[in-house]
């Protein structure tokens, strides 16, 4: 654990000390910094529109529902085709071969993948000044939103790398996963035309009762985190959090099948990982294969 320690402190300090060799980037981040400061301090007291006037915050959880259901679905796709990549070539050419426990270097991986969510999901704080004139969540709801999208990213690329392991090389466990994927999601959808056709086909009138019902909140994952995150904005802090629960009882349960049942992961984060790092090379060299990507 004390090797996995230095290379954090380090790649941290290496970081820093680029930034000094190269001004543009440093300029760039806190370009980027201060006008994630502006809006969030721009945003934070509510302008002076009535309450009534706010959209139901329903469709929030439509919309969250929509976006995570895409990244759920998109990572099932990568794990039965190669899996995510949640280490970097240089893990792989060193940490791999090195004398620690394998079990060690995934919490190693699982930290980078903490670090990537928590930095990706940034991009919601720009979406607070409509958030908050078209349904009135304030800077709060946003922070909640913000660590929903952060639980979705550390849990989708884990679940892509738990069903490459499982079903590598194994055709009708790819089957099973992928009638799993169907039985998921696949009520969401029969409901949603249920509750239009009730509506007298109104879609507006529809997709609002669905978005009421359980069934869109019990919709693995994507469901979850959506709902999670409206009702703790809506005061309902209790269920709120467990809908949270529920994502990360299952990000812990895809790490443990990992960790217990498989610790011999390496070759099933290889091929995803060298994948990446091609691509990203191919990028830098110039030669862009859109096939390829």
């Amino acid at each position: 654990m004390n090797s996995l320690f230095y290379i954090f402190i380090h790649t941290a300090k290496n970081q820093l000390l680029e930034l000094r060799r190269k001004p543009g980037k440093l300029v760039t981040y806190l370009a980027f910094i201060a006008l994630l400061i502006y809006i969030v301090l721009s945003n934070t007291a509510l302008s002076n529109v009535e309450a009534e006037s706010f959209s139901d915050i329903a469709w929030v959880k439509g919309i969250l529902i929509v976006f995570w259901m895409f990244s759920v679905i998109s990572a099932i796709i990568q794990g039965l085709a190669k899996g995510n990549a949640i280490f970097l070539m240089e893990d792989v050419n060193h940490l791999f071969i090195a004398p620690i426990n394998p079990r060690t270097i995934l919490m190693y991986g699982m930290f980078r993948t903490l670090k990537a969510a928590i930095l990706g999901s940034l991009f919601i704080f720009f979406q607070i000044g409509w958030l908050r004139n078209a349904f009135g969540v304030g800077f709060g709801g946003v922070l909640i939103i913000y660590a929903a999208f952060v639980l979705i990213s550390i849990v989708t690329p884990i679940l892509s790398v738990v069903i490459f392991s499982l079903t590598k090389g194994r055709p009708r466990r790819k089957m099973i996963v992928r009638a799993l994927a169907v039985t998921a999601f696949a009520p969401v959808v029969i409901a949603a035309l249920w509750f239009i056709q009730r509506a007298d086909w109104d879609l507006v009138s529809g997709t609002l009762a669905l978005l009421n019902s359980n069934v869109s909140s019990l919709t693995p994952i994507a469901g979850w985190a959506a709902t999670g995150a409206v009702m703790i904005i809506s005061g309902q802090f209790a269920a709120g959090a467990l809908y949270f629960g529920l994502l990360a009882l299952f990000g812990a349960v895809a790490v443990a099948v990992i960790y217990i049942m498989n610790p011999d992961y390496y070759e099933d984060v290889h091929v995803a990982t060298e994948t990446q790092f091609e691509k990203l090379r191919a990028v830098a060299e110039g030669q862009i294969n859109m096939e390829a990507i």
